[in-house]
């Protein structure tokens, strides 16, 4: 015998929902828990995770190369 939670019957829980009252104060966090996901929903989640930590590394490599170039180091300072 299954016992609903709360009366939510088969919707998924609200992004947030990690948090008390589903309130995630920096809205940042995905809760990744399904109950008894079939394996084929498991690697398409992860799918998309590892697409979002790829993203957000390069992202953060751009960002750092493009301040390199900004800013001389003391090398290119010398030959001038």
């Amino acid at each position: 015998m299954t016992i609903p939670r709360q009366g939510r019957r088969d919707r998924p829980d609200p992004a947030g929902a990690a948090f008390p009252h589903g309130h995630d104060p920096h809205d940042r966090n995905i809760r990744l828990a399904p109950s008894f996901p079939v394996l084929d929903d498991v690697q398409t989640a992860m799918t998309g995770v590892a697409t979002c930590i790829a993203l957000a590394a390069a992202e953060d490599l751009q960002a750092r190369h493009q301040t390199e170039r900004s800013t001389p180091d003391d090398a290119s300072l010398e030959l001038a």
